[in-house]
């Protein structure tokens, strides 16, 4: 089965970047903008959320299925299995942080709404969030003006710690305030260092971090896009790779860029044929020279989706040789 997965791979179409040629395959039905990729490599299965709606994915990759459940919230910021648990999630909802029961008929059984202390406004709502390697949730907020999703009010986000208890009670720490809206997560494989991406201050952010009780340290801005012209659209999804260097998507600038985790430099920019890209993740079970990338259909209009042979709002395969990084991480419950 593992050769008939790399098998299609080198069938998949191919676009050139630098000299080199890349193969890249639609492996997903399209949405409207996917977010929050996870990979599960126990169970051979990607996860991921349409950002504008309330449905989370799964995608059997060996199998080429793909099924959804429905969560009773307005949005779905994230949704991340837990640690032996099995088809059992913690999900970020609009509001709420709720745990939630994968049916096998594909419905969203025993929903529970966490106990939590956050009083989030009316025009405020989680987005993206990733556990650590401790398996506590790390997840942003962000608030919207009248103009809707896109008209998210500046600093206005809050980024949160919260550890899940087995009692479905939450120790939660506020991390970071006036935040914009954080599209991009991640650690090094040490668990030494925490990235983020703040999409509207167009910045990667590098901290130093403790593993063991989650605290934040020294920070810096590791990536400016401004101070780089001839790199188009914003910064938007983030993987790492194991030796500390960075991979960054840009939103409406169809390319992915490496970036050196110690001094920012550019190491290498990959020009890819979706316009939009979003969320980053790689896993063992895929193969460790395979990237997932996640596209958006917004901002783009029906006659540019039309034009582009690729579909926006899929999840995407990138065969890369020698791309090494670290794996998503499940929730663990604590006593």
């Amino acid at each position: 089965m593992e050769l008939l997965f790399y098998f299609v791979l080198a069938l998949g179409a191919l676009f050139v970047s630098g000299e080199q040629n890349k193969a890249i395959v639609e492996i997903t039905p399209v949405i409207n903008v996917t977010e929050s990729i996870f990979v599960d490599d126990e169970h051979k299965v990607i996860y991921y959320v349409d950002a504008l709606g309330n449905s989370v994915y799964k995608h059997a990759y060996e199998r080429g299925e793909t099924s959804s459940i429905e969560i009773p919230a307005k949005t779905v910021g994230a949704a991340i299995p837990i640690e032996g648990k099995h088809n059992e999630f913690i999900v970020a909802a609009h509001h709420e942080i709720l745990r939630v029961h994968w049916s096998e008929e594909d419905t969203a059984e025993r929903v529970t709404k966490l106990h939590t202390n956050l009083k989030l406004a009316s025009n405020e709502r989680f987005f993206q969030g990733k556990a650590d390697a401790k398996g506590r949730l790390w997840i942003s907020t962000f608030r919207v003006g009248k103009g809707g999703p896109a008209d998210v009010i500046r600093g206005g986000g809050t980024f949160y710690s919260i550890t899940v208890h087995k009692n479905h009670s939450t120790t939660i720490e506020k991390k970071l305030s006036n935040v914009n809206v954080v599209t991009g997560l991640g650690w090094t494989q040490d668990g030494r260092h925490m990235y983020y991406v703040d999409a509207y201050k167009r910045k990667v952010f590098k901290y130093n971090f403790d593993l063991n009780n989650g605290d934040l340290g020294h920070s810096k801005v590791l990536f400016d896009l401004d101070h780089h012209p001839h790199l188009h659209g914003d910064i938007h999804g983030l993987a790492v790779k194991y030796n500390g260097a960075v991979v960054v998507s840009l939103w409406n600038g169809g390319a992915l860029v490496l970036i050196d985790g110690h001094d920012g430099s550019i190491i290498e920019k990959v020009t890819l044929p979706i316009q939009v890209p979003t969320s980053l993740a790689w896993g063992k079970g895929l193969g460790r020279n395979v990237v997932l990338v996640g596209s958006s259909r917004i901002p783009l209009t029906e006659e540019e989706i039309i034009q582009n042979p690729f579909d926006s709002g899929s999840v995407y395969l990138l065969n890369r040789v020698n791309c090494t990084g670290v794996p998503s991480f499940k929730i663990r419950l604590a006593d």
